[in-house]
């Protein structure tokens, strides 16, 4: 799969909706040794044109792409608290040092 040019015709059209256009696929991954299952994602602006594409990916062939679309979402959110929290923890500890 070429990831700079998707050919979506080998893409299953899981959702359209105003703000995105979202695809799905199994492919093959030479990296990883095993099948993938893709979701491609077009995000689009207000007057419906394509701004951003993104793709995720699971080694989980059953799950969906709005799902693992979900679980990345997640993910960056608990990654942003676990850095605030790093940030937070590092200035009490520092200012209890003075």
């Amino acid at each position: 799969m070429n990831l700079k040019k998707i050919d979506k015709r080998r893409f299953k059209l899981v959702e359209k909706t105003p703000e995105l256009i979202m695809y799905e696929c199994v492919v093959y991954s030479i990296m990883l040794g095993c099948k993938i299952k893709v979701a491609y994602v077009e995000f689009l602006n207000q007057k419906g044109e394509i701004t951003t594409c993104k793709i995720f990916m699971s080694t989980n062939l059953n799950r969906d792409a709005q799902t693992i679309v979900k679980y990345y979402k997640a993910r960056y959110q608990m990654e942003f608290n676990f850095r605030d929290a790093k940030q937070h923890t590092r200035t009490q500890s520092l200012s209890g040092k003075r």
